[in-house]
């Protein structure tokens, strides 16, 4: 496809379709499972059938190795290229560590994984259009993918993100979140299905991922003042010293 091998570029690209592919999986699977099972935050494994405790199961194993997986990457990338590792993945490798920590303690607790799945699909609708965002404004700076629908492409991409942004970080995520403090603090069910102790964990690492997202939300909102054109990540956005764009 004429991406340069071995470069940072590339593997950047590879690795955002990845994470893309990985999102749009996990959304179909636990969309099925939500839509299959009642909704409580502190609902027990053992309350719903053997198929869909079996499925669930699967889907948080395949959520935590993702995070697993990508958290080594990330790791072992920028030793690989030299690179220091900046905010933004500082950022993820928190978000790793707080939603794997969740996962594993709710199926080790046998209940909290449906509100864990409910935040994992909100978190997780914005990942294809993401990662396809970041594939396509490292496309347009190469000689190879740079063609004028790339950039259309590019346009229509980020304003789409921005609006799922805002919506999954502003209203479902928060909403999400704000029926688990509830049910898992304030509802005797709740707190005899899942700890005490462990909600008081879970709580903070929950608002904590929401509240960290604040500065993407504000950028967001900026993008969709701009309007549908004006793209912010454009040949103009400077991407520091991290790719060679005038060596490809």
């Amino acid at each position: 496809l004429g991406w340069p091998p071995g470069d940072q570029v590339t593997v950047d690209a590879v690795a955002s379709v990845v994470a893309g592919l990985q999102a749009t999986f996990l959304l179909i699977g636990v969309g099925a499972c939500l839509a299959s099972q009642p909704y409580r935050p502190t609902a027990t494994m053992d309350s719903a059938p053997l198929w869909w405790r079996d499925a669930a199961r699967c889907i948080l194993g395949f959520c935590t190795g993702y995070m697993a997986h990508d958290s080594l990457f990330l790791v072992v990338t920028a030793r690989r290229f030299g690179t220091p590792l900046a905010t933004a993945e500082y950022c993820y490798l928190g978000h790793h560590f707080a939603t794997s920590f969740c996962m594993a303690s709710s199926q080790m607790m046998g209940a909290g994984h449906l509100s864990m799945m409910l935040l994992m699909f909100t978190g997780e609708m914005t990942s294809p259009l993401m990662n396809a965002h970041m594939v396509l404004r490292l496309a347009i700076r190469l000689q190879c993918c740079s063609a004028q629908w790339v950039h259309n492409m590019l346009a229509v991409v980020e304003y789409m993100l921005s609006i799922l942004y805002c919506i999954n970080r502003i209203f479902l995520g928060p909403m999400t979140a704000a029926y688990m403090t509830w049910d898992n603090l304030f509802t005797k069910q709740g707190r005899k299905n899942v700890h005490v102790l462990l909600t008081v964990v879970w709580l903070p690492l929950v608002w904590g991922v929401l509240i960290g997202s604040i500065p993407w939300i504000e950028e967001s909102i900026e993008m969709l003042k701009d309007g549908l054109w004006n793209v912010k990540y454009g040949l103009d956005y400077d991407m520091g010293d991290r790719y060679n764009f005038d060596e490809l």
